[in-house]
């Protein structure tokens, strides 16, 4: 604990990041550019480190600063080498705000809701002008919620909204013509031109590097990828290092998720303890375990209780054989991992299992995949070696 605690106070009080204190490994994998900014960070936010003290199991610490504290684990090798290094968790006594608890509970009734709504009062509209303005918006909205929602859900709403537009259009022969409203016709163009833009940042933009190819990590599971392509559909596009970074989940026999309506047990999600697999043949980097699984949150407005961790919690990084790609796999099933640094791997061997640890409310597999550039590690896109044209995104079954 000494070396660990002592190498972790050197990092962080450091004037810059100093490779001695890092087995070659760590610095490969993560790197000096965002070695500096986690420091650079952690000071910007919490201003200088006055103290470092152990807390909770082995590479837990606290790290008091001038304007609060933080948790931070780290790894240390045989000969005292810090291997792996995380700082974060914000100040333990900050609420959440009331933006912060109330605004996921908005997503459903403004993105998915509306569709279907409209879609209705143009089924029951009395004139034919009526019908074609709130079905448009209503099939507008529509759209907006299929990019949005996944899995039976999809087709829940399609079939629903579908079924409301064709009563409309029976009825149409019968209804008089009418006159155009100026309200409904801002209401059909605006939500045609959100539908058209939804659309638009559904789709990846085009990486600075080629895709890499990976094979399926979930096999023998009918993986489903729910955060994956443009910002509307994959809340890491906004993050530069995991720009491209897909989240997985697994599918039921009837297309659900878990078993059961937002079930409390990890164990009630068909993603929790599926089979993770080498996504392609290469090096271990790194293996981290040790985390617990989190709760499960009925939401993501709901307080808690999410136990401080890395937001990897357990992982493993690849170094693929295809132009050194470096891979991560992340929130693992504790106790699951099968495989140590160093060790060579062959694409489809099993790795460990999906878990619930670090920074996730529900069990599923975090991937993404970065390369090494001039201008430093940059996040790519990945594709499935069977079908390298098909771009991966939320939606897509990667088990076809």
């Amino acid at each position: 604990m000494g070396d660990e605690r002592e190498q972790l106070w050197r990092f962080l009080t450091g004037g810059r990041p100093d490779e001695e204190l890092f087995a070659p490994a760590a610095v490969e994998r993560i790197g000096l550019r965002r070695l500096a900014a986690i420091r650079q960070e952690l000071r910007a936010e919490y201003g200088e480190v006055g103290a470092v003290t152990a807390e909770g199991p082995a590479g837990k610490y606290r790290v008091e600063c001038e304007r609060g504290a933080v948790a931070a684990s780290v790894n240390v090798d045989a000969e005292g080498l810090i291997l792996a290094v995380w700082v974060g968790g914000g100040r333990p006594e900050r609420p959440r705000s009331v933006r912060e608890r109330w605004t996921p509970l908005l997503v459903l009734p403004v993105t998915v809701l509306p569709g279907p709504a409209l879609a209705a009062v143009a089924a029951l509209a009395g004139t034919r002008a009526d019908v074609v303005q709130l079905g448009v918006a209503g099939g507008a909205l529509g759209l907006i919620g299929w990019l949005v929602s996944s899995g039976i859900g999809r087709w829940a709403l399609v079939l629903t909204i579908g079924a409301l537009l064709a009563v409309a259009a029976l009825r149409m022969p019968g209804l008089p013509d009418g006159s155009v409203e100026l309200w409904m016709t801002v209401l059909a163009g605006g939500s045609l031109v959100a539908a058209v833009r939804a659309v638009v940042a559904s789709f990846e933009k085009a990486g600075e590097e080629r895709p890499v190819l990976i094979r399926n990590p979930l096999p023998g599971s009918r993986a489903l990828i729910l955060q994956g392509g443009g910002p509307s559909v994959n809340h890491h596009a906004g993050h530069p290092d995991e720009r491209f970074a897909l989240d997985l989940l697994c599918l039921g026999p009837f297309g659900t998720r878990a078993r059961g309506l937002a079930p409390r047990a990890n164990e009630a999600y068909h993603a929790y303890g599926a089979v993770v697999a080498a996504p392609c043949d290469g090096e271990v980097l790194a293996c981290f375990d040790g985390y617990a699984d989190q709760p499960v949150l009925a939401s993501a407005s709901e307080p808690g209780p999410l136990m401080v961790q890395p937001p990897a919690g357990n992982h493993i990084v690849l170094r693929a054989a295809d132009r050194g790609a470096v891979i991560l796999l992340a929130h693992l099933r504790p106790g699951s991992l099968r495989v140590r640094q160093g060790e060579r791997v062959s694409a489809g061997q099993e790795l460990a299992e999906v878990g619930n640890s670090g920074n996730t409310t529900e069990p599923h597999l975090h991937i993404q995949a970065n390369v090494d550039t001039a201008r430093g590690r940059i996040s790519v896109p990945m594709r499935l070696a069977h079908r390298p044209t098909r771009p991966l995104r939320r939606g897509v079954r990667l088990d076809r």
